[in-house]
């Protein structure tokens, strides 16, 4: 299963910081770094609900101060493209 969760850092941690730890957890496929109300998205990818909600946790657990996760029904690919593709 798939998941996307936006996450909005507590006051005292850095980007930068977070993300250096963010990237060794192990269900994190990617993450975005936002402009407006969270701070960045991340995009999970795990076994089930037990897996989502401990790398939730361990998001809050490394400076998360709030996360907003919804659950992915489907990907649909833009023309042209396949799934997760960038745009040149």
């Amino acid at each position: 299963m798939s998941a996307l969760v936006q996450v909005r850092l507590d006051p005292w941690t850095r980007v930068a910081e977070f993300v250096h730890q963010l990237v060794e957890l192990p269900y994190v496929r990617e993450a975005m770094v936002l402009a407006g109300d969270h701070d960045l998205a991340v995009v999970i990818d795990c076994a089930d609900l037990t897996d989502l909600d401990a790398t939730i946790r361990q998001l809050r657990g490394i400076g998360a101060e709030e996360t907003v996760t919804q659950i992915v029904l489907r990907t649909v690919p833009g023309p042209d493209r396949e799934p997760g593709a960038q745009q040149p």
